[in-house]
Order: C-alpha cells, then sequence, then structure tokens
C-alpha cells in the first residue's frame, strides 16, 4: 500500500520515506534497503525516488566525506526513478551515488563532474525476493496416556485399595502396562519394602494384590534373590489392619515405621503381572 509522502526539507541529513517501502509482518512484503554512498563535497547532495508520480522517499544533503549515508528507505518490487540535484554548483556528486541492496548498479554515478545542470533523472528496477513462507510449526504428537502400571513409576506411587495407606510402584512397566517390574512397597510414610515369598506354593498367592491394584484376579509372579539391610516383607492379614497388605518379615507392624527385616536369602518378586 503507498501512503501520500510529505517532504518536510532537504537539510537534516536523514532519509524520508513513505510506508511503502518496510516490510513487515502485517503485509508481508519484501524490500530492498536504499544505500546513499557520498565522495566528496557531500553538503550540497540531495536525492529523492519516486513511483510514478508519488515520491516515496529522500535524502540530503549531507555532511560527511567519503562514507556511507544513513537511510531508512526501503523498496518494493516495481519500477522508480531517482533524481539526483547539486543544489549548488550544478557540478554534479562528485563521485557519489546511490545503490539498491543486492544490486551492482550505481544510480546517479554518471551525474559526476562538470555535469553542467542542477539535477539528474535516471530510471531503474527493484526485483525483491519472494519472501520465504512462515513454516507451519510440526505439531508435537500427543502423548499417550499412561495405563496399568505405567502409572506406578517413577515418583508416582499407586494405592493399595482397601489398605490404610499402603502403595506400590515399579521400577518400570512393561506389555503396555500390564506387568509391573521391580515392585516397591510404601506403607504410610516410609518406603523400601521389598515383597517377598514365604513358601514354594505361590499360585495365586498374589491375586488380592493385582486386584488391590485395579486390575483382574490373575496374578503371576517371578522371583530372585536380592540383597537388603531391610525391607523384607511378606503377605499377610493381620498386624497393622486386617486385610490382606504386606507386612514387616521380621515384626509384622511397619506402617509409618522402618522395616527391620533383612531380605537374606529370601525370595524377592522381581516381575508382577496381573491379568483381567
Amino acid at each position: 500500500m503507498i501512503h501520500t509522502l510529505l517532504v518536510v526539507g532537504f537539510f537534516t541529513g536523514h532519509t524520508v520515506a513513505s510506508s511503502l517501502q518496510p516490510a513487515n509482518e502485517e503485509t508481508k512484503i519484501s524490500t530492498l534497503k536504499v544505500k546513499v554512498f557520498q565522495f566528496m563535497l557531500p553538503e550540497k547532495n540531495i536525492w529523492s525516488i519516486s513511483h510514478g508520480k508519488q515520491k516515496i522517499c529522500a535524502g540530503g544533503p549531507y555532511t560527511n566525506w567519503y562514507s556511507e549515508a544513513q537511510t531508512d528507505c526501503k523498496l518494493a518490487t516495481g519500477s522508480y526513478s531517482i533524481t539526483c540535484c547539486d543544489t549548488r554548483s550544478k557540478e554534479g556528486w562528485t563521485g557519489g551515488y546511490v545503490r539498491i541492496d543486492g544490486s551492482n548498479q550505481k544510480l546517479c554515478a554518471k551525474f559526476n563532474w562538470n555535469a553542467g545542470k542542477e539535477c539528474y533523472t535516471q530510471k531503474f528496477d527493484v526485483v525483491a525476493p519472494t519472501p520465504k513462507p512462515t513454516p507451519v510449526p510440526t505439531p508435537k504428537p500427543t502423548p499417550k496416556p499412561a495405563v496399568g502400571f505405567e502409572k506406578c513409576t517413577g515418583d508416582n506411587w499407586c494405592p493399595q485399595a482397601n489398605t490404610n495407606q499402603q502403595y506400590t510402584r515399579c521400577l518400570r512397566a512393561e506389555e503396555n502396562g500390564k506387568v509391573c517390574i521391580n515392585p516397591e512397597i510404601r506403607y504410610g510414610s516410609v518406603i523400601g519394602g521389598w515383597p517377598m515369598v514365604n513358601g514354594a506354593n505361590t499360585a495365586g498367592k498374589f491375586n488380592w494384590w493385582c486386584v488391590q491394584l485395579g486390575f483382574g484376579s490373575r496374578a503371576s509372579t517371578n522371583y530372585a534373590t536380592r540383597w537388603c539391610d531391610t525391607g523384607a516383607l511378606f503377605s499377610c492379614n493381620r498386624y497393622d489392619e486386617n486385610g490382606m497388605h504386606w507386612c514387616d518379615w521380621f515384626a509384622g507392624y511397619w506402617r509409618n515405621k522402618r522395616t527391620r527385616a533383612a531380605c537374606g536369602n529370601k525370595r524377592y518378586i522381581t516381575k508382577l503381572k496381573c491379568k483381567n
């Protein structure tokens, strides 16, 4: 969109520009910057750029010799004309020129020594690169909701229903949450309980555990010997409470108390699988 430019004077040394030039996030117009280079006697040099009959930016005069002058002028793709003037001596720009960023063409470079006229006009075209579209961010995959024993890992303890604050946690879960690897028991505020096996016949012995954890009533277990100073537990329905739960192997009681039983050579449950 092109807006009318009001030129307030050529004696500030700065570029006056309209809102045609800047590229911004709203219009997505790609533009190229106008650069002005001054050689000798920049105090007499002014310039302006027009799009058709509309003047859209201008600048000069300048004070610094042999330098690039600051400009805020930016041009979108289109056809333009530039007028460079020597307001004092009609000698031309004495080595200065204007260049569009990305182009090697030196505008007004022919308006040089002994120009014999006050102003010089030159037509030129600008081809600004097409702005790259903003990439659409790849949505993050929706995490799969935790199921079964997957809810009982890390810092998460799964409550055992119908107990007085007894919980189970797994080192990890397998088989879509149906298997708990290396289960650990917490009772009240005390952690570090390790469920052991007492007796050879364990078929169906821990169905109650799976039911308390929200599964069906079919449990299967794997075992291994482990070492621990304290924490050995066995399944019982007395001491701290009636109903099935895990009890301290030595004293029975251990809710909110440190367990007293060492693991020794007892068989520790390394894997609990619950089937619905």
